[in-house]
């Protein structure tokens, strides 16, 4: 749902997304388990947490940048401007840019030429899973392209908000 709070903190080129009062938790796990029986990759670690008497999924933050400026090398990560939502737009933390560029939606609309790079094992997982799973809210903006360490130059097609599954079809 996009009108929930996401929050980033991110430190030293390493994040964790926040969603707060997340939908549906208990299929998030259920897609994550069943990604990794199958495939032992393919979907960032996720943890339910109580903060406060709040619900948080916390999220892996697959798909950035490798680049971290100097400037925000020693900033300490600031959460209270990171949070945004569809319903209250806010000053995103200065490290979504990071995430942003290896998102599906943004790659198919200002770098199309980057899918040739797309691992094609690692696409046809990410089309077995979907086909497994039926995922309600598989668009391109739920996707994030990560890099594969092994093989230079390549990426694998990550799915980041996997709560909308087991529909059945139309």
């Amino acid at each position: 749902d996009a009108s929930r709070k996401v929050g980033l903190v991110d430190w030293r080129g390493q994040g964790l997304f926040f969603k707060q009062y997340p939908a549906l938790p208990g299929i998030e796990a259920a897609v994550d388990v069943l990604t990794l029986l199958l495939f032992y990759q393919g979907v960032p670690y996720t943890a339910l947490a109580n903060i406060k008497g709040v619900p948080y999924l916390i999220s892996e933050g697959v798909g950035r940048e490798k680049y971290v400026p100097p400037e925000l090398e020693s900033v300490p990560p600031k959460v209270k401007s990171s949070w945004f939502s569809a319903a209250k737009p806010t000053v995103p933390h200065p490290s979504f840019k990071y995430y942003k560029r290896n998102n599906l939606a943004y790659v198919l609309k200002h770098s199309a030429e980057r899918l040739k790079d797309i691992d094609e094992e690692s696409l046809s997982e990410a089309i077995t899973m979907a086909m497994l799973t039926g995922q309600e809210d598989g668009k391109p903006n739920n996707f994030m392209l990560q890099e594969i360490p092994e093989k230079p130059g390549k990426y694998r097609i990550v799915p980041i908000d996997n709560d909308q599954a087991f529909v059945p079809e139309v």
